[in-house]
């Protein structure tokens, strides 16, 4: 099945951006009204199509479950797809993202991001996305009660965009304590902004979200 996901990965890839995901349904759609197409190369097309229906926030309008499912299963071969076909690093970000989103499942981005190592060595990502997805693992930490590790991993990410010298570090990750119905431990929130401080970050969205 790989030939015929990393053919719809290619067809896809310029599509994963916010105003374009609804063009990218319509065109994983006149995709799979061709009945030439193997089974193979359709079971890909369901699989992205549950994607983008899941980024629009339309996944319960997705009703063919049976296909549908296939996205909940194959969320891992997505990020190794993106990888090895040395994906757009905007394209990574929003799998990292979906997989958080989607599997509500710490202990699986954890096991997915260290099996790959996608927030140490990978010389095909950028580095303000590796900077992303350590604040990202670092939410997953935190959300497994692993603080030290969370926090780690959020020291790594604010120490790395400063040395990068970028300034507007992005901690939407945050959001996802809101998803989870639980709310970020004072003392994670008190450590954070200790670190902004001693980073010099001066984003004012970055800090409101810890207060």
């Amino acid at each position: 099945m790989s030939d015929e996901f990393d053919k719809i990965f290619h067809l896809i890839e310029p599509y994963f951006h916010p105003k374009h995901f609804s063009d990218a349904v319509i065109v994983l759609k006149q995709e799979l009204k061709n009945k030439k197409h193997s089974p193979q190369y359709r079971s890909s097309c369901y699989y992205y199509l549950g994607i983008f229906y899941d980024m629009i926030g339309c996944g319960i309008l997705h009703t063919d479950q049976k296909k549908a499912c296939i996205y909940h299963d194959m969320t891992e071969a997505a990020f190794r797809n993106a990888l090895q076909l040395n994906a757009t690093p905007e394209t990574i970000s929003y799998l990292s993202k979906i997989l958080l989103d989607q599997k509500r499942n710490p202990s699986e981005v954890v096991s997915v991001f260290n099996k790959y190592k996608f927030c140490y060595d990978n010389i095909n990502i950028d580095a303000f996305l590796i900077h992303k997805l350590r604040m990202l693992l670092g939410t997953a930490y935190c959300l497994l009660s692993e603080f030290e590790n969370g926090l780690l991993q959020y020291r790594l990410a604010l120490g790395g965009l400063v040395k990068e010298e970028i300034v507007e570090p992005d901690l939407s990750t945050f959001d996802y304590y809101n998803m989870y119905n639980i709310s970020l431990p004072v003392f994670i929130k008190s450590e954070l902004l200790a670190l902004i401080s001693q980073f010099k970050i001066t984003n004012p969205l970055a800090i409101s979200r810890l207060k």
